[in-house]
């Protein structure tokens, strides 16, 4: 047994700066990535180091291929916007980006061998990986050149310089600006050689992607002219289908406001349900002008057919978790709603409960059928003043979802304290089965700097009516001082063993009794 990433959609693998096979580990670590041999931890030793020239975004890993995303910086330049008045002349040159693709035969973990590399200029979105296909999304500048024309993304294949012709750009009429060409493109990792299939759209930059286990939805802001009652932010989206690496084209849609992250959207027989934040004129309050939150069902159309509208008002989303004909939701001003919605009708979704509690939870995780994990900050009221305080770890139980109630939870740290769990779920790892959590920490106080800095990995054990810290796991010890390259920044799990990894260290503990095994430094 051993932890895999963390991600949203069963089966939809997502990248990350660490993964793991249940026998090594693949490391992202600034320009390298690392091989480890991780288990048993005994034998923990460091196998190969591959070295790029660009900064690696992530990892994927499929049987023995290794996919390694990674960003430089590229300078164009003589470059203006498509959009706006002002003269090509007068805009500098400008960074556009460039996203790469390698892929690697790793069936000889001392002696990677590079397969394949893609190219795109541009800056790296998100990606996804379904039945060894990855699918890659890249945000390029829609760029004039010389006043005459706009320079077309191209897809470099080993060398080769793929074109993408201005008739293969999909455009809509009803986009009111576009700034950048979003490009999609497939790869098989098992024939990476292939030319890959790829989409582009003349938009916005997108913002977001979610994927099923059949579709890409790109989520891409736009400001529009405000109505009676929207004012300008909405969103569109777009639907790309994919099946082993084929990609089609198939709807757009446009919703009011904006989407917090990928956990804002979600597919469940047939609908995808969207939440989002928007500004609106309140005909109740004389067309004053409030902050709400909205709940949209469309179809696959990406037409709405139900709509929840108005929610917490002058508030906004902090995080969402769809499970089945569900969604919870918690937005934040001075205190922490979380709202049960029931969409078991798409046509009428309906709000079933909601609980107020101080504090507000940045990431939700479900925990067995009836009970989500929150993580994120806890919230001191006095007054009509709010303070941010420590980390906030807390337990809900949402079996009766007319009444969710909060049955534990745990503050980490002072007012300064953080963790990445707040803006990075990858870094969320639940062993269930022991009833384990461990989410690296910066334990830290503004208020008592006596107290000191920590930073590491906090192991919590939980249960229905309690969370306790059972353990707590550094890299900065053994003389290493507080520095970036020994911040923690996953945990995983192999067998009976935690594995915690920074970029200059990896190390393994016992899941027992949390005692050190072993211990490697990155090169």
């Amino acid at each position: 047994m051993y932890s895999t990433t963390n991600i949203q959609v069963a089966g939809v693998d997502e990248a990350d700066v660490v993964k793991t096979d249940g026998r090594y580990l693949y490391l992202a670590s600034g320009c390298n990535v690392v091989i480890l041999r991780a288990y048993p931890p005994e034998e923990l030793e460091i196998l190969s180091t591959i070295r790029l020239n660009s900064t690696v975004a992530g990892l994927y890993i499929h049987g023995d291929r290794l996919a390694i995303l990674s960003s430089l910086p590229l300078i164009y330049p003589v470059a203006a916007p498509v959009y706006g008045d002002v003269e090509a002349k007068s805009i500098p040159s400008i960074w556009l980006g460039k996203t790469q693709l390698e892929v690697y035969d790793i069936s000889n973990r001392r002696c990677p061998r590079l397969l394949s590399r893609v190219s795109l200029e541009g800056e790296y979105l998100s990606s996804r990986m379904v039945e060894g296909y990855l699918y890659l999304v890249v945000n390029e500048p829609a760029i004039l050149v010389n006043e005459s024309y706009v320079r077309l993304p191209r897809i470099t294949l080993n060398g080769g310089v793929l074109e993408i012709k201005a008739e293969e750009i999909y455009y809509h009429n009803e986009t009111e600006v576009a700034e950048a060409f979003v490009t999609v493109i497939s790869i098989d990792l098992l024939n990476p050689e292939a030319e890959p299939q790829h989409i582009t759209f003349l938009l916005n930059s997108a913002s977001e992607l979610y994927a099923s286990s059949g579709n890409l939805y790109i989520a891409v802001p736009e400001s529009l002219r405000p109505s009676n009652f929207w004012l300008g932010d909405w969103t569109s989206i777009h639907r790309v289908r994919f099946n082993r690496g084929f990609l089609t084209y198939e709807a757009a849609g446009r919703i009011p406001g904006r989407i917090l992250n990928q956990f804002s959207m979600d597919e469940y027989d047939g609908y995808l349900r969207v939440a989002t934040t928007s500004w609106m004129r309140d005909p109740a309050r004389g067309g004053r002008v409030i902050q709400v939150n909205n709940l949209y069902v469309l179809d696959l159309d990406l037409r709405v057919v139900g709509s929840l509208e108005g929610l917490a008002p002058n508030e906004e989303i902090h995080s969402a978790r769809f499970m089945g004909d569900r969604c919870y939701l918690v937005t934040y001003r001075r205190v922490d709603p979380l709202f049960a919605l029931d969409l078991s009708d798409p046509e009428g979704p309906r709000m079933l409960g909601k609980l107020e509690i101080p504090g507000y939870s940045d990431y939700l995780h479900p925990y067995g059928e009836d009970l989500l994990i929150g993580v994120g900050k806890e919230v001191i009221v006095e007054g009509d003043s709010s303070y941010e305080r420590g980390v906030k770890v807390a337990i809900f139980n949402v079996s009766d979802p007319a009444k969710p109630v909060e049955t534990a939870k745990i503050e980490l740290g002072g007012w300064s304290s953080d963790t990445p769990v707040r803006w990075e779920h990858k870094a969320f790892l639940l062993i269930e089965d022991r009833g384990l959590l461990v989410i690296p920490v910066v334990l830290n106080d503004w208020r008592n700097p006596a107290k000191g800095y920590w930073q590491g990995a906090v192991v919590l054990k939980l249960s229905l009516q309690s969370i306790e810290a059972v353990g707590w796991i550094t890299h900065m010890d053994g003389g290493r001082p507080p520095d970036p390259r020994w911040e923690v920044r996953r945990a995983i799990y192999i067998g009976g063993y935690l594995y915690t990894i920074s970029r200059g260290l990896v190390k393994a503990n016992s899941l027992i009794d949390l005692r050190e095994v072993a211990a490697v430094e990155m090169p």
